[in-house]
């Protein structure tokens, strides 16, 4: 794959990548150096609800596949009161739902949404979950973000991008802790709706259509 990537780099006039992480490995080619240009992914919000009004049920978006690494939700969350509403499909699900039995979490596989339905959905939910291994510049937590939800992410170089710990979201360390043990101690400990929009006015700086198309200009 990255083979192929340094042929279409080479034979290009322009090519956009959507993270600092992603660029900075591209530029490491010598023939790339001029060639590389940061485009973020732009969201659109869907409505706003104040934090203190939604529900206390966890929100989850994305394919059921390795990568998106919801076992380790699910495993987290054993035996918990919370209750988790994933968006998505994909061959783990089958897999996914003997596992969230298995370890008695309230897992609701609820398919795919339209994405104007689920931009407004997230505005139901105070906490987006995200476990993937690895991301670009992952469009459904930019989006949740943007609705005000606080996202609680697996750490990894690309998400760092968008969440700093503490300030407009969270960070799952290591594999070592758990999301439920995060989830306890922010709620505990943090004032919500502050990083709730701290978290909307990152996106609205960050990742607004008009910004990037005037860059683009």
């Amino acid at each position: 794959l990255l083979l192929l990537t340094q042929i279409t780099v080479l034979f290009s006039n322009l090519y956009t990548v959507s993270s600092k992480a992603d660029q900075k490995l591209l530029k490491k080619f010598a023939f790339s150096k001029n060639k590389i240009d940061l485009v973020p992914n732009w969201v659109n919000s869907g409505n706003y609800v104040p934090i203190k009004d939604r529900g206390d049920k966890l929100i989850c978006v994305g394919r059921l596949e390795s990568q998106k690494n919801f076992k380790k939700i699910i495993n987290d969350f054993s035996n918990s009161k919370y209750e988790i509403d994933i968006f998505g499909d994909g061959t783990q699900k089958n897999n996914l739902i003997e596992l969230s039995e298995i370890k008695n979490t309230k897992a609701n596989f609820l398919g795919v949404r339209d994405n104007n339905q689920l931009l407004n959905q997230y505005s139901e939910y105070k906490f987006y979950l995200s476990s993937s291994l690895f991301e670009g510049n992952p469009k459904t937590v930019l989006e949740a973000m943007s609705a005000g939800c606080i996202v609680i992410a697996n750490e990894n170089k690309n998400i760092k991008e968008i969440i700093e710990h503490g300030v407009n979201g969270f960070l799952l360390k290591n594999k070592e802790n758990s999301y439920l043990v995060l989830l306890e101690n922010i709620i505990k400990n943090f004032d919500l709706n502050k990083i709730s929009n701290n978290a909307i006015n990152f996106v609205k700086s960050n990742n607004d259509l008009t910004k990037i198309v005037q860059h683009e200009i």
